[in-house]
């Protein structure tokens, strides 16, 4: 048996059987991805804001803070850019970055997965990666955290081969390159970068002398601070200054546990940290508490791969206390797959502790069952999409509908939105569009009770003026499908790709136009 401490860790079972079934796992998983991404619905509220972005600037112009309250690393948006000037302005260009990031990440994960788990524990990994709900979303969805799930778990596998073989310099420079590169594609990249420093400054003194030598200090710090720093003032600080933001993101910060109430709110996002592995929350309970003695167990021993794994959830939770790292949902994606490893290996070992307790063929069975259920149940819990073109649909009718001299309002919520997807079906010519225009006391919300209007004879005044000869008037709005349940029943008729009439006036039409996103 090999020793529970480890400084090289090697399994790669993917010659045998497990390994064929864990194959097979892997290329189900590629194949949902690349599915899901051939679907093409129509881009979401966020991935509109981040495509208009996108095309509306330069690709120098992709430096500055972005509008609309969204943020991203720059080689990201770049690589998105290239993708659409290549492959023009649809869904799926715009969704090939965080396509390819998501398979890479599975690609790498299988492997990584290999080198430091025995065979079924290494496959009930893998199935978790492969059929993550939350995994396989991001895969078809034009936001960073498929990227930066591919950079976490990048990082970890090129610092599990760098600890494997500390003399061996290409892998101390593949490390510190590719640590240089993801800083710049990933906001998260540092906390994977400091959790390899901080494994290996908790190793034995023998075993980190060969690691954490004062030249190789060095070369990291040369490599990545100052580009973090100036990644850091120019991209993200930017984030702590922006009031949406702010007050979008208040509630999200775990805080430091001092008092009653600040440790019901750390453990209860730390629970949503746990659920990350989309189990229901009675097993999940069960499983912690079955990998709770390997858990201690590696981490008296200083176990290698678990010390790499623990320190970017721990580092991150550190940052989230100071309110410096937001944790929430889709914010923590990229830890999802050092959860997965941190928690299959404390399992793992558990049931390797459990053999000295004549438990074997107990544990075996329970792994086996475990697999079993990972494989179902994340299959069947696959994301599915509905009413995917609803916006194309609604524009399309207007512009169907539509005649020269008509003038055509969009809300400032549904700028995003109309911006992109105006560009790749345009109006016919000779209409007066208005974008983001406040005109009296517009909201984002005009419609009343009665689908009345805030103001509506001094709104529609307004309009005219643009063009006094306009028989119609077509009001743009955001809707979202997944709200349909929450408004009063006299305002679900609005739910329609048709244009509706809402108002007609003695030479005026004035109709509601609404860009439904999809479902999530």
């Amino acid at each position: 048996m090999r020793p529970l401490t480890r400084l090289k860790s090697n399994y790669d079972f993917a010659a045998g059987k497990i390994g064929t079934v864990a194959m097979l796992v892997v290329i189900a998983g590629i194949v949902l991805r690349i599915a899901g991404w051939l679907g093409g619905r129509n881009l979401w509220l966020d991935e509109v804001r981040i495509a208009a972005n996108i095309i509306d600037r330069s690709w120098s112009g992709l430096l500055s803070p972005l509008e609309f309250a969204q943020s991203a690393p720059v080689l990201f948006l770049i690589s998105v850019k290239a993708c659409v000037s290549v492959f023009g302005l649809s869904e799926q260009p715009f969704r090939l970055v965080p396509l390819l990031a998501s398979l890479a990440q599975l690609l790498i994960f299988w492997r990584l997965s290999s080198r430091i788990l025995p065979p079924l524990a290494g496959l009930i990994a893998i199935a978790f990666c492969a059929f993550s709900e939350r995994l396989l979303y991001y895969a078809q969805e034009l936001k960073q955290y498929s990227t930066e799930s591919l950079v976490t778990t990048l990082l970890i596998y090129l610092a599990l081969r760098w600890f494997d073989e500390p003399e061996n310099k290409r892998a101390r420079w593949l490390l510190a390159g590719a640590g240089t590169v993801c800083i710049l594609f990933s906001h998260t990249a540092v906390f994977a970068l400091c959790g390899v420093m901080g494994a290996a400054l908790a190793l034995p003194a023998a075993k980190r002398s060969l690691l954490f030598i004062p030249k190789n200090f060095l070369l990291f710090g040369l490599c990545w601070g100052p580009l973090f720093l100036a990644n850091y003032h120019w991209v993200i600080a930017g984030n702590f200054q922006d009031e949406v933001m702010i007050n979008y993101w208040a509630n999200t910060y775990p805080g430091v546990p001092f008092d009653a109430a600040g440790l019901a709110h750390w453990t209860g996002l730390l629970a949503e940290l746990i659920r990350y592995h989309e189990l229901p929350w009675r097993t999940t309970q069960a499983l912690i508490i079955l990998a709770v003695p390997g858990l201690f167990w590696l981490l008296r021993k200083r176990d290698v791969p678990l010390l790499i794994v623990l320190f970017p959830i721990a580092l991150y939770w550190a940052a989230g206390m100071v309110h410096k790292a937001p944790f929430f949902g889709r914010l923590v994606i990229f830890l999802h797959p050092v959860i997965i490893l941190g928690f299959v290996l404390s399992l793992a070992e558990s049931c390797r502790l459990g053999v000295r307790l004549r438990l074997e063929k107990i544990m075996a069975v329970g792994c086996l069952l475990l697999g079993l259920y990972v494989l179902g149940k994340q299959f069947t819990a696959l994301p599915k999409a509905t009413d995917p073109n609803l916006v194309v649909e609604a524009l399309t009718r207007v512009k169907r509908d539509a005649r020269p001299g008509d003038v055509v309002y969009v809300s400032s919520p549904a700028v995003p939105t109309h911006r992109v997807y105006a560009k790749t079906m345009p109006y016919p010519s000779g209409l007066t569009v208005v974008e983001g225009r406040r005109i009296v006391n517009w909201q984002s919300a005009p419609l009343q009770p009665a689908m009345g209007l805030v103001d509506r004879d001094a709104f529609i005044a307004d309009l005219k003026q643009l063009n006094p000869e306009a028989k119609r008037i077509w009001l743009v709005l955001n809707r979202f499908r997944h709200l349909r349940d929450k408004v009063p029943s006299d305002l679900k008729a609005i739910w329609s790709v048709d244009p509706l009439l809402i108002w007609q006036g003695e030479n005026t039409e004035l109709y509601l136009v609404e860009l439904s996103h999809p479902s999530r």
